[in-house]
C-alpha cells in the first residue's frame, strides 16, 4: 500500500493488506475492508504501478497470459526494479497455483462440477498441453 501511495495512488485508510486463509502458505492475500467503507473511493492505482504488455509487440499466436508470464520474469530478475514491491508479495511456492494441484485434491475441495475454478484449471491445463504438443515439443525434437 506505502508503494502505491508513493507512486502518486490512494488507497482508503479503511482497508488494511492481509491474508485470508488457514495457513499463511495457503493464504490469499489482498486489501480488505478493516471497517465499514461507506460509498467513497477504496483504491486508485496509477498507471506506473501497472505491469502491463504491449500486444502490438507480441508474435502471432502468442497468448496474452504467456507475453505477461514473460515480462514478470523479466521484471522478477531486476533487482532495481520499479515493480519490485509488488513482486515480493507474489507467492514463490508453486502450490499457491491451483493449476499445480492435483486432480483429486481439486475434485475433493470443489465437488461441484460446474465450480468455476476447475473448470478454468482445466482450460488451462488443455491449453498447456495443446502448446506443447503442437510447437514446443517439436522445436525440442528438432534440436
Amino acid at each position: 500500500m506505502a508503494w502505491i501511495r508513493s507512486e502518486g495512488g490512494f488507497v482508503n485508510e479503511r482497508l488494511a493488506a492481509a491474508r485470508s486463509g488457514v495457513s499463511a502458505a495457503a493464504a490469499d492475500r489482498g486489501l480488505f475492508a478493516a471497517e465499514d467503507v461507506p460509498s467513497e473511493a477504496v483504491v486508485a492505482v496509477p498507471l506506473a504501478c501497472c505491469i502491463a504488455v504491449a500486444t502490438r509487440d507480441a508474435p502471432p499466436g502468442a497468448r496474452l497470459e504467456h507475453e505477461l508470464a514473460l515480462r514478470l520474469l523479466v521484471e522478477a530478475s531486476d533487482a532495481a526494479s520499479p515493480f519490485a514491491p509488488y513482486l515480493a508479495t507474489l507467492p514463490r511456492d508453486a502450490a499457491a497455483f491451483p493449476v499445480t494441484w492435483a486432480s483429486a485434491e481439486l475434485a475433493r475441495l470443489f465437488p461441484d462440477p460446474g465450480d468455476p475454478l476447475p473448470v478454468a484449471v482445466a482450460a488451462e491445463r488443455a491449453a498447456a498441453d495443446a502448446a506443447w504438443a503442437g510447437g514446443i515439443s517439436a522445436r525440442f525434437a528438432a534440436s
